[in-house]
Order: C-alpha cells, then structure tokens, then sequence
C-alpha cells in the first residue's frame, strides 16, 4: 500500500515529536530527487488505504470505522515542502464535496460511507526527531489552506447512513507520517501510528463528535513516489 500522504483526513492528529537542533556539521533536511537536492518542486503521486474512525460519530456515540482508497497528487521539494494538491478515487477521477469518495464500512456504524478531503491544497513540512547518529523522519501536514492563506486545518468530510437517518460531519487538525527511505527503491516509505496519536492526546477535532474523537492510521504502510520515475529520498546530511 502506498502512503497516505494526507489522505489523513480522518481524525487528523498532531505528532508532537521535538526536531532535532542542527549539528555543528550544519547538516541539512531536505527531499533529495535522484540523490541531489531538488532546486524546484517534482510532481508526486500517492495511493493506497487508511481507516478513519470516530468514537462518537456525529455526536450520537455512533464507534464509526471506515476504510478508504484514493490516490493523492501533489508535489515534493524544494528543501522540506511538500504538498497535496488533488484526492482521486481509484479510476483517476476527483473527489470533491459534489463527488464523494466511496469507502467501505468496517464496523456496520456507517453505511455507503462517502467521504471527502476539505481545506486542500494540505501543506507539510519535514521534522526531524531521534538522535545526529540516527536521525527519524516525519512530513507533518500544516495548518492553513494553501489556496487562500487562511486558518483551516486538513481534513475530511464523511457521510454516513445510520439507525438515526443521515449523518454528516467534518473532522480536521493536523496529522503528521513516520518516514524512512527505501534502499534500491524509488520511493520513500511512510505509515500513520493511530497508537502514538492517542498517546499524544492528539485526535482531531469533529464537528458532531467533538475533541479528542478521532484518529487516522494506515494498517500497512505505504509509499510516496516522484511522477517522473526520479528515485525520492529524504536526506539529512
């Protein structure tokens, strides 16, 4: 599976991990593209599945587990940036809030679940935390809607159809993938920890359900790959 860049609309979580303070080397973290620095930004592609669940859908205590797969077009680089730009179903076409995502109800809380990113273009950044000797890597989405300039965190909006008739609701923070580099691969690995967003405290926030309600995490992991073929590495050198 590849990696949900963001697709992390569901329960979007901050990862307060501390970044590790530059070394008297000055090394630098940045998106490498064919092993060197990119000078501009690559267009990037991402596919795969994540299960977005709330534990108090639509503010009725609904346990709503729902399972989606999209693909997610964006770019990477120059330095740290990143961003996603579009969220596509699996034939390539839009999804927007006029044309829902289909995804499949895991727990039988949330039928013909349809679902949809808000607030895109979603903004990241790389982080770093671990130690000089062994460095972690994290792309942590960022508030504020890339479009307009404006506050508004990712997110995502869901449909379900319940025992109580049609709920709907958007849940949004910030959400941030454990990343590692592939050796002899052309793509980087990336996974959501649903364990270390509730440890940190850190569910988004749901427009029914409240604080704290929800979380997003990727069973398997997946990866983020450069439409150009270019082999894509983090590097903190």
């Amino acid at each position: 599976m590849r990696k949900i860049h963001v697709f992390a609309v569901a329960a979007l979580a901050v990862f307060a991990f501390g970044v590790v303070a530059a070394s008297a080397s000055a090394a630098t973290l940045q998106w490498l593209e064919g092993g060197v620095a990119m000078a501009a930004a690559s267009a990037s592609e991402t596919t795969g599945e994540i299960l977005l669940r709330n534990t108090n859908g639509g503010g009725i205590g609904l346990n709503v587990e729902v399972l989606c797969s999209g693909t997610f077009d964006g770019s990477v680089g120059p330095g740290i940036q990143d961003q996603i730009t579009e969220v596509l179903d699996l034939n390539k076409v839009q999804v927007t809030l006029t044309n829902l995502l289909a995804c499949t109800d895991e727990n039988g809380n949330c039928g013909s679940p349809l679902v949809a990113a808000v607030n895109l273009p979603w903004l990241t950044e790389l982080e770093l935390m671990g130690t000089e000797a062994a460095p972690l890597f994290l792309d942590v989405l960022k508030p504020g809607n890339g479009n307009t300039g404006t506050a508004g965190n990712p997110g995502w909006e869901i449909d379900c159809t319940t025992i109580f008739g049609l709920v709907e609701e958007t849940c949004t923070g910030e959400v941030g993938s454990d990343l590692e580099n592939m050796p002899g691969e052309n793509d980087v690995l990336g996974t959501f920890s649903e364990a270390e967003i509730v440890a940190e405290g850190a569910q988004a926030l749901c427009s029914g359900g409240g604080g704290k309600t929800g979380t997003v995490n990727t069973d398997e992991a997946g990866l983020i790959f450069l439409t150009n073929g270019k082999p894509l590495a983090v590097s903190y050198e």
